[in-house]
């Protein structure tokens, strides 16, 4: 009977631990949530490992006589905040180290005392140790050679032995099988020993293939085909109030011309803004990819600037906003966490204060071809051109107005070739910066010359001029 008590006892026990493990489980991942949405105002890219331990229960079971031992030890079923032994929290993120005020923060998340909390910071990507190539020396390439040589030697060996028996045996063959028979099996030895010399094999068909199916690439996929105007509409209106200027840019080349007129006759400030990210580098994002933009608020007249003071108000309603307003909406650390904890907002409360004022776009002047007579009245002049106006008047003469250590040094980072595919401006320039350039190298300049064209819009003639103009203006 006794026994019989003791079993029950331990199977009561263990339904109501796995209860009460599940319910612990479910804390732990309720409180990692938590943390890793609080970290992710200072890293979107932050993942959190977390894990409590709980205090345990060594001794003689109340009411039992069951020993609690080293063998078995026992935790409280239903745990509360003076069971929990302590937690470690690990953070991975791209931030060398996170900030006083998210440490803080996260402290007073987690509901211990903070001498009972280890927290860890990760690095989340870590960049590969590349080690050189080590170098091969003549005598193993010579071995290597050699081996090869051998190896082919054994192959050819090999397939010639195959070959005198395949014929044996189908000499044998030939008394047996009729002469329509034996043509068919030569015609399909010949057939195996061709693709074996060519060294093809069988490959496997796909279903795809097959049915003359068109498969589609990752890199196809991404393509967003015919977007509505709408989305359209939303998209342009965020990247020009979120300065996401780069990325308008790579979308703009991305969408039809029939989309850019409607684009432009829809939106008062799209004729403009198109002509200013024009000039900025295009930058790929995936914005366009959130169903955000298939059913968009319509904020096309609304600042970020102007969306704080409403979010502030109504914070729910920063869950009804774009993943690019959410990014670059500059609101304080407070208000940003109680906007992340707030309720999703209702159909009523979707309701935004005011038209905006536009934004002030700084085009880039546009100074056209500097023609050889314009080089040389800069090298003459210099102060013909103002200091603002310098870095669009792109001319190797403002390099050439440098002293001639700055010129060696300057020149010394680039080889004979690329000097040559941007060696281009009036003679006075060039023969001032040649003089700069050491004799062996100032001969391999000119043979390159006479095989390569001169290229004012390339990256490294941009990178010469840009040495000049920082010196001259310093």
């Amino acid at each position: 009977m006794k026994k019989i008590f003791i079993s029950l006892l331990y199977i009561m026990i263990a339904s109501f631990a796995k209860a009460g493990i599940i319910e612990q489980v479910q804390v732990e991942e309720t409180l990692r949530t938590r943390i890793e949405s609080l970290l992710h105002i200072f890293d979107p890219q932050a993942k959190v490992v977390l894990n409590m331990e709980y205090k345990t229960y060594r001794g003689i079971l109340p009411g039992t006589n069951i020993q609690a031992g080293n063998e078995h030890s026992f935790r409280p079923l239903n745990a509360e905040t003076e069971d929990i032994k302590s937690v470690s929290v690990d953070v991975f993120s791209n931030l060398p180290e996170l900030p006083p005020d998210a440490q803080e923060l996260l402290y007073k998340m987690i509901p211990v005392k903070k001498s009972d909390i280890k927290l860890t910071i990760n690095q989340l990507k870590l960049k590969p140790t590349v080690l050189p190539p080590s170098p091969i020396n003549q005598d193993t390439l010579n071995s290597i050679l050699t081996d090869s040589i051998l190896l082919g030697g054994k192959i050819l060996g090999l397939i010639a032995g195959c070959m005198l028996v395949l014929s044996g045996f189908f000499s044998l063959l030939m008394n047996r099988f009729s002469t329509t028979e034996l043509r068919k099996q030569i015609e399909t030895l010949n057939r195996s020993i061709s693709e074996i010399a060519l060294g093809s094999g069988f490959v496997p068909t796909s279903e795809s293939e097959k049915s003359g199916a068109v498969v589609t690439t990752p890199e196809d996929s991404s393509k967003w085909q015919d977007p509505p105007l709408i989305s359209l509409k939303e998209l342009f209106s965020d990247a020009y109030w979120c300065k996401e200027d780069g990325y308008a840019h790579w979308l703009w080349k991305e969408i039809s011309l029939q989309s850019k007129q409607q684009l432009i006759a829809s939106l008062i400030f799209m004729k403009d803004y198109s002509n200013f990210f024009l000039d900025v580098k295009a930058r790929k994002a995936f914005f366009h990819e959130h169903p955000y933009y298939l059913e968009p608020q319509n904020l096309s007249d609304v600042s970020q600037e102007d969306l704080i003071s409403d979010v502030e108000l109504n914070p729910s309603l920063w869950h009804t906003l774009s993943p690019m307003r959410q990014q670059n909406l500059p609101l304080t650390l407070e208000a940003k966490i109680t906007a992340l904890q707030s309720p999703l907002a209702s159909n009523q409360d979707l309701s935004w204060s005011k038209k905006s004022s536009s934004r002030s776009l700084n085009y880039q002047p546009h100074f056209g071809d500097v023609s050889e007579s314009d080089e040389l009245a800069i090298f003459e002049n210099p102060e013909l051109v103002p200091q603002e106006l310098r870095k669009h008047v792109l001319s190797l003469g403002w390099l050439a107005l440098c002293d001639d250590t700055y010129l060696r040094d300057v020149l010394a980072k680039y080889d004979a070739k690329t000097l040559a595919s941007v060696w281009v401006g009036p003679k006075q320039v060039l023969e001032k910066l040649e003089r700069a350039l050491p004799e062996r190298k100032l001969k391999l300049l000119n043979n390159y010359r006479s095989k390569l064209i001169a290229n004012r819009k390339s990256e490294a003639y941009r990178s010469l001029v840009e040495e000049g103009i920082r010196h001259v203006a310093s």
